[in-house]
């Protein structure tokens, strides 16, 4: 089974329709920025857990998902807001140089391996404004215990795709050295990068 179907199983969009909280990380980013004068993009929305905590404070809200049961899922717990099935990695429907803030929460930037998140990455300039604050979360390679480590066989311990056991071992996902991280920002022309890092997440903050 793919990361995508997983996403978009029944039991997967009832889990996550009923999360409703933000981490910490997300309250240090959301309340560092002047929302009120902002257009968001929340990619990754899934069912919605971020979009109560934003989007009532922006001055344009857009969530994507490439789950199409999430976005459903977003549409009738948030009927004032836009939401669209969208895959990151193109989203040409989206015009270029558009939204102040773009948000990518709950490490789905991961759902893919180094060559697509490239691509994310460079979309994502694309469609932020100049000056404009890019937020997203990414699993910590140097947190990664040694014995899943040992389990996928792993030798580069700059990035990998790692099968954690996440969701019954049915997806691999990302995982990356934060300082790689930042070098691949730094290659796309990211500037300022921050990352804002805890026991349970890994935060990169930046500019366009």
């Amino acid at each position: 089974m793919n990361n995508q179907s997983v996403w978009s199983s029944h039991n997967m969009v009832r889990k996550y329709g009923s999360l409703t909280y933000i981490t910490d990380a997300e309250k240090t980013i959301r309340d560092s920025l002047k929302l009120k004068d902002m257009a968001m993009l929340d990619i990754g929305v899934g069912a919605g857990r971020t979009t109560a905590h934003f989007a009532p404070l922006v001055k344009e809200y857009l969530g994507i998902d490439y789950s199409g049961p999430m976005i459903e899922e977003c549409r009738r717990m948030f009927p004032n807001y836009r939401f669209w099935v969208m895959d990151a990695r193109n989203m040409l429907q989206i015009p270029s140089d558009h939204f102040d803030f773009i948000l990518f929460s709950f490490n789905g930037i991961d759902q893919c391996g180094f060559d697509d998140r490239w691509r994310i990455l460079s979309e994502i300039r694309r469609v932020g404004k100049v000056g404009g604050t890019v937020a997203f979360s990414s699993h910590n390679m140097d947190k990664l215990p040694k014995w899943k480590m040992y389990l996928n066989r792993i030798k580069n311990l700059h990035y990998a795709m790692v099968n954690d056991g996440t969701h019954g071992w049915k997806m691999k996902q990302f995982y990356i050295n934060p300082l790689a991280q930042i070098r691949m920002l730094q290659d796309l022309g990211f500037k300022k990068i921050e990352i804002i890092d805890n026991a349970k997440e890994t935060y990169y903050r930046c500019r366009i």
